[in-house]
């Protein structure tokens, strides 16, 4: 079974698991990523994560697979 991130399973984390300390809804494109593979979902995703909630931002990260569609829609 595949569990898509969305507005609606954040709510659903657990207590002790901090989800985005920023307004999702507000954000636009900022960084494109070419190939978000596991390195970036593991390190560069979550500092932008920790910039946007210190400082705040309207700004996300798209990430662009040319390879298959499969983790676009993991990632959803």
């Amino acid at each position: 079974m595949t569990t898509t991130l969305c507005d609606a399973t954040l709510r659903r984390l657990p207590k002790d698991i901090d989800g985005p300390g920023f307004d999702r809804r507000r954000a636009g494109i900022g960084i494109v990523h070419l190939g978000p593979g596991a390195f970036h979902r593991a390190h560069q995703a979550v500092f932008t994560d920790d910039a946007l909630t210190l400082s705040g931002g309207d700004w996300a990260i798209c990430g662009i697979s040319l390879r298959t569609s499969s983790l676009r829609d993991a990632l959803g």
